[in-house]
């Protein structure tokens, strides 16, 4: 490896972690209300912290650990990581729950299409889905390089509202805290820690073999480092800060499937149609590596004319289960797979430990 610490590189791949983990429920807010607004202001801190401590962590494990021999087969990548048993289980139970994730993201636009734009849902989830599907089709390296521009741009846009959230909310933070106990606010898990430990571990399974590809892309190790911390980062800073600002509004916002375009149309009509697209740029930069994680665990081959069709038909079939209502659909399918996560990541764990001791001198 080269000894070189690219600057460039680094913000590249942090911004497309970034662009990654801001998704539909991120960047709508309905994700951060249920993982972290929902256990009040200490709880937004103590999730926020916790979950930039996991995810890092595996983040960097993950980049600047030992890779993975070139594929000669499909799904060798988790027998990698987690063993032939395990594994092999893993390369049919991950590709499964990435896609579901796909189909929260597709219904995420469909929401935000509706709340804002006043369409039908259905045309919201088909654009998204068409949008996907053509970017999928280019390749990893296009995608690492088209996500990695837009995943700062979408940061900026959520700490801005976020910051105005709590600027002209401060003084119903009180207020919202005790809120809490009176409303209906559905929560992730029973408490803060368990909603972290779901939450980063959600962020892990669903981003193992996007976040492996990008360990290719570094130079040495200091750089997966740096972009793995200020990836992950920038990332929890942003929760914190958009968690804050619902938090501050959560009387005005609680039954909202977008709970942020509320704040965005708090600040002026432009505001809210620029935060608008700004939405929609974090459910796509978080779509189209999930389409690609599980059309690529199905026929790794991209230049195969199996791969095109792989990607239609997931596609297709996304459009049609993403019918459900937008709140309900995340609420149900994240923190499972968030657990699902946590055994992926003992699994990981142990498999390295065994490799280490068993590893011949």
């Amino acid at each position: 490896m080269d000894k070189k610490v690219r600057i460039a590189q680094i913000f590249t791949l942090s911004g497309a972690l970034v662009a990654f983990h801001v998704g539909s429920g991120f960047a709508s807010g309905q994700e951060l209300l249920q993982f972290f607004t929902a256990y009040g202001a200490l709880g937004i801190f103590a999730v926020g912290v916790l979950v930039f401590l996991l995810l890092s962590l595996f983040t960097v494990a993950v980049m600047c650990g030992e890779k993975p021999p070139h594929k000669t087969r499909k799904n060798n990548l988790y027998v990698f990581y987690c063993g032939k048993i395990a594994g092999t289980v893993f390369s049919f139970l991950t590709p499964l729950l990435l896609f579901l994730t796909y189909v929260v993201m597709l219904s995420g636009s469909g929401a935000a299409a509706k709340e804002y734009f006043g369409v039908s849902t259905l045309t919201g989830r088909v654009v998204m889905g068409l949008l996907t599907m053509v970017t999928v089709l280019l390749g990893l390296d296009k995608l690492v390089k088209i996500v990695g521009k837009i995943g700062p741009v979408i940061i900026v846009g959520v700490v801005a509202l976020g910051v105005y959230g709590i600027f002209f909310g401060m003084e119903n933070m009180t207020e919202g805290f005790f809120a809490l106990e009176t409303i209906w606010l559905p929560r992730a898990a029973p408490n803060w820690w368990l909603s972290a430990v779901s939450y980063a571990s959600f962020a892990a399974i669903c981003g193992l073999p996007f976040i492996s590809g990008l360990g290719g892309e570094i130079n040495n190790k200091k750089e997966g480092i740096y972009s793995a911390v200020l990836g992950s980062g920038a990332f929890c800073l942003a929760a914190l800060v958009m968690s804050f600002g619902l938090l501050c509004n959560v009387e005005h916002l609680y039954t909202l499937q977008v709970p942020t375009l509320y704040l965005a149309r708090a600040v002026s009509p432009l505001a809210a149609f620029a935060f608008s697209l700004v939405l929609f740029a974090g459910v796509y930069t978080t779509a189209v590596p999930m389409l690609w994680s599980v059309a690529d665990s199905l026929e790794p081959d991209t230049t195969a004319p199996f791969y095109k069709l792989v990607v239609c038909v997931l596609v297709a079939i996304a459009i049609l289960c993403s019918v459900f209502p937008f709140n309900k659909l995340l609420g149900f399918v994240y923190p499972y797979i968030g657990y699902t996560g946590v055994v992926l990541q003992v699994v990981m764990i142990l498999n390295f430990l065994f490799k280490k001791l068993t590893k011949k001198p």
